[in-house]
């Protein structure tokens, strides 16, 4: 017999619980863990079961970021802490075990779950489910394995991942930080390892500390954060959007220009924030009418102006002149653009969604806002930079009443109605 159970717009880690718990409540056999936006064949779980293993996953990668494969390994530092790498060199067409599967293929014996603690899994903040209860698998000995022989697809919008369609993604995902990486080495002067080095001991100053010592109620004291010591500034931001991934990194696929020529009602792009001008570039290189907004003074635009100059583009520039002023040509027009990138942006905002209300003004219709938020930063976690903490449920209902429509199978996207 077979149980069909789908859970929907529920916490991760509570709705994997709710299935381990009814599948013990039936003396089921197996558990087949997969997520909505996975392409599978028609035998998969008999191929899975064939292999009798305890816990078998099939191959599948990363729709966004890097595009790894969704299997890990397990490293150990000599400080104590552990990491896990992405295992890139993965033996093909071979059951092989391994320390951490993805949780969107996932088969489990039912009797797995008999020996251990609820709950099965959970989050704590720093890891997904899938390395948490892997290293409870690793902790009760039992193994971990994957058949790359079986290969999944794992939907974007627009198109379905597989390995085939890999190179062009890894190759724009590679070259805005290639030409980053190029570009602030001419501006700075500074080599590759003096580079990484300066960028590094940028990183590390206390930020929380500077931000606090600022009136931070008045737009004055605000823009002093963004604007002083503007080489500091600018390292620091390079250092996270070259060397450290992040949330945007996961809708870099869908900010892919070879992808938005074909799903976008026109070329009209807006640069919401945009730092080193990384999207900018990469824009205008492609061929889109690029309006490039940050900052007044601020050291990242002036930045950006010389990577334009440097690689002869033609981008607009517009300013943020205060929290509710912008230089005019920002949002002059209504229905102008026909994607907006927000990214790395949203939460640094005392007033977002006013912001957000304008830019759905400014949008045509069906355009794409592609936009993260880091919902769990703010004070608390000692980055009070990031001015608000939010839930996703207020986000997505705030956004929605605002006139837009999030992606159904990417939660950093929303399409202007």
């Amino acid at each position: 017999d077979f149980y069909l159970k789908i859970i929907g717009r529920k916490e991760q880690y509570r709705a994997r619980n709710n299935f381990v718990n009814m599948a013990l409540g039936v003396s089921a056999d197996w558990i087949l863990f997969l997520d909505d936006d996975m392409i599978v064949p028609d035998d998969l779980f008999t191929r899975l079961r064939a292999h009798d293993k305890d816990v078998c996953g099939a191959l599948y990668f990363q729709r966004g970021g890097q595009y790894y494969p969704v299997i890990m390994q397990r490293v150990e530092g000599k400080d104590g802490f552990v990491n896990f790498r992405f295992v890139e060199d993965f033996p093909r067409k071979a059951l092989t075990k391994v320390d951490v599967i993805g949780g969107g293929c996932m088969l489990i014996k039912t009797s797995v779950f008999k020996s251990m603690m609820e709950p099965y899994f959970w989050i704590d903040g720093i890891v997904g489910t899938d390395i948490a209860i892997c290293e409870r698998f690793r902790e009760a000995k039992v193994e971990v394995w994957v058949d790359t022989s079986i290969e999944l697809g794992h939907m974007t919008t627009g198109e379905v991942l597989t390995e085939k369609t890999l190179p062009p993604h890894r190759r724009f995902t590679g070259m805005i930080r290639e030409r980053l990486l190029e570009d602030i080495m001419d501006y700075t002067g500074l080599g590759k390892d003096r580079i990484y080095d300066a960028c590094a001991r940028a990183a590390c100053e206390d930020y929380a500390g500077i931000w606090n010592s600022r009136e931070r109620e008045s737009w004055e004291g605000y823009k002093d954060y963004y604007t002083n010591e503007p080489d500091r500034q600018l390292l620091h931001l390079v250092y996270h959007q070259m060397i450290t991934e992040q949330p945007g990194d996961y809708v870099v696929n869908r900010v892919d220009p070879y992808l938005l020529k074909r799903i976008l009602p026109g070329e009209n792009i807006l640069d919401f924030g945009a730092g080193s001008g990384m999207y900018t570039v990469a824009m205008a290189e492609n061929g889109f009418n690029v309006r490039s907004v940050d900052l007044i003074d601020s050291p990242y635009q002036e930045f950006v102006e010389w990577r334009v100059k440097k690689h002869n583009l033609n981008v607009d520039f517009g300013q943020v002149l205060d929290f509710n002023e912008w230089t005019p040509n920002v949002f002059a027009k209504w229905g102008e653009y026909h994607a907006v990138l927000m990214l790395g942006v949203f939460d640094h905002l005392p007033n977002p969604f006013e912001v957000v209300e304008r830019i759905h003004r400014s949008m045509a219709i069906g355009g794409l806002l592609i936009m993260d938020v880091n919902k769990g930063k703010s004070a608390l976690q000692g980055q009070p930079q990031h001015i608000m903490a939010f839930d996703p449920g207020t986000v997505n209902r705030k956004i929605e009443k605002l006139g837009f429509k999030q992606d159904n199978s990417n939660e950093f996207i929303w399409e202007r109605l």
